[in-house]
């Protein structure tokens, strides 16, 4: 074999060297490299053949480099896990929110499952004031039998009619509602229900009220003597940047009038639900010589009548002195921070009134 020769040469050498004779082929390295090339050491062959078998085993923190990956390996392989572990956290979230929601659905949710909102839209108010009534029909699903204690509603404008407080398991009961309507705006109100077993839960409601006669009067009703002048606020309703209509007066015999100038009063808002205001104010005298009598101020406005009941008689009529200026205590232009406009005739205001007099 070519390592035999090799080691054989080199015994050779050694032992030539030691006896001190050196022959002359052994010092010529060209014959030497002619005769007996030598081999590539074996653990050079063997890293040529066999490269990962030669391999010397690298100890590191108690493991072998064989169970390592080439830098290589290891990025494809952590490439390949980050889908995996995206994934993972997907699966792991929704599994949370899923978690929340049925614990926001048992220990959260309504006693009694139904629809809990009503718009009963644009009501025509008619009627002063109207009222609108819906019945909200609910199921008891909590799994036990339920007593509704109180229903409360949020302002003054909303009331329920009574109704069976008592709901069984898997029972269904009606709850009537009403709202109650006196002017052009969006009126919103909820319906709160306590119960003796379940927490509270919330009805809601809500109407847009639209006069059907688009005029504000106040006073509604008048009761003078002769020779006594009252005054009345008129304002018209305009729904988007409509003009303003021409308004017509007719009042009985003895009664004269005069109006005064239009003002605006309010700017709508239709986040609100309500119109633009224009104001007047009237003016309301009884001549002397009037005899007593009960008539209708008729205020005609887009082929729309509102009347104004008016009361003439003498002192001796009213026997309260107060009665007699009870319409001008409910004048709002009499009444300061009212909002309602201007007192723009003072002058004539609670003239000849005894209830004035020193």
């Amino acid at each position: 074999m070519v390592v035999n020769r090799s080691i054989s040469m080199r015994q050779v050498v050694l032992s030539g060297r030691e006896s001190g004779q050196q022959p002359a082929h052994f010092l010529d390295e060209d014959y030497v490299a002619r005769t007996m090339p030598v081999a590539p050491p074996l653990k050079a062959l063997k890293r040529a053949l066999l490269p990962e078998a030669t391999a010397r085993p690298a100890v590191s923190g108690g493991l072998s480099s064989r169970t390592r990956m080439s830098p290589s390996v290891h990025e494809s392989s952590s490439h390949a896990r980050r889908p995996l572990v995206g994934l993972a956290v997907l699966i792991g979230l929704a599994l949370a929110a899923g978690l929340v929601w049925l614990v926001i659905q048992w220990f959260m949710a309504p006693p009694l499952s139904g629809v809990r909102s009503h718009d009963f839209g644009t009501v025509s108010i008619v009627d002063n004031p109207t009222w609108v009534k819906h019945v909200f029909t609910l199921e008891n699903t909590s799994g036990r039998d339920l007593t509704i204690k109180r229903a409360v509603p949020s302002c003054g404008c909303t009331e329920t009619d009574p109704f069976d407080p008592k709901v069984p398991a898997g029972g269904k009961i009606d709850i009537p509602v009403r709202m109650k309507l006196k002017r052009s705006v969006r009126e919103q109100a909820d319906v709160t229900l306590t119960f003796e077993e379940a927490p509270p839960m919330k009805l809601f409601v809500k109407a847009e009220g639209r006069l059907s006669i688009p005029l504000q009067v106040e006073p509604r009703s008048i009761q003078m003597r002769p020779g006594q002048t009252r005054p009345v606020s008129i304002a018209v309703e305009l729904w988007d940047d409509e003009p303003r209509p021409e308004l017509q007066v007719e009042v009985p015999d003895g009664i004269s009038f005069k109006l005064l100038s239009w003002k605006e009063a309010q700017v709508g808002q239709s986040s609100r639900g309500t119109p633009s205001l224009q104001r007047r104010t009237m003016t309301i005298h009884a001549s002397e010589d009037a005899k007593p009598m009960e008539g209708i101020i008729t205020l005609k406005v887009r082929d729309k009548v509102l009347e104004i009941p008016i009361t003439l008689g003498t002192a001796l009529d009213f026997t309260d002195a107060g009665t007699a200026d009870r319409s001008s205590s409910r004048d709002p232009q009499l009444k300061s921070g009212s909002g309602m406009g201007e007192q723009e005739n003072p002058s004539d205001i609670g003239q000849d009134n005894p209830a004035t007099r020193p």
